[in-house]
């Protein structure tokens, strides 16, 4: 079993010029800073083929094509594990709608575990750049960058983005 501790954050300025927008040459700036509040994430090989999620809801399933949880199946899909994994979350404040980037907390969590449990290593940069095609692209999420950048790097910064 192996855990991830990841911040969540808040945003100084800068919120909405951290979309991605092929169109601009202006670059996206934003200041933030990660708290002391985290989403926490376990990842354990499973005794057999099937999948569990545990989050708000558990769900028990035989592969990531029947996961409900959108970041959950995108995130396992996107490293081509299909089964035999069991997910839980946990959170130190409600998260769901808090406006702290507790979305892109799990999806920065859950990859690098995904990382760690291939016995791979990833850059903080890479760490970012991967939940941000999970998150915004293959779960089609309308947010900015700022969240997976700030929760992947932790601690107070100016990010921009080009």
């Amino acid at each position: 079993m192996i855990l991830s501790k990841t911040p969540l954050r808040i945003s100084f300025s800068g919120g909405g010029s951290d979309y991605f927008n092929p169109n601009s040459d202006n670059p996206g700036r934003v200041i933030v800073t990660t708290i002391n509040k985290y989403m926490y994430v376990c990842l354990n090989k499973k005794y057999n083929n099937d999948i569990r999620a545990a989050y708000s809801l558990t769900e028990n399933v035989r592969s990531t094509k029947d996961l409900k949880h959108d970041i959950i199946r995108e995130s396992l899909n996107y490293h081509k594990i299909y089964n035999g994994v069991e997910i839980t979350t946990l959170a130190d404040i409600p998260s769901s709608g808090s406006g702290l980037a507790s979305s892109s907390a799990l999806t920065v969590g859950l990859v690098n575990l995904i990382y760690r449990l291939k016995n791979k290593k990833i850059t903080l940069k890479s760490l970012a750049k991967e939940a941000c095609k999970i998150e915004i692209i293959k779960c089609k999420k309308l947010i900015g960058m700022q969240d997976q950048y700030s929760t992947a790097y932790g601690g107070l910064n100016k990010f921009e983005f080009h």
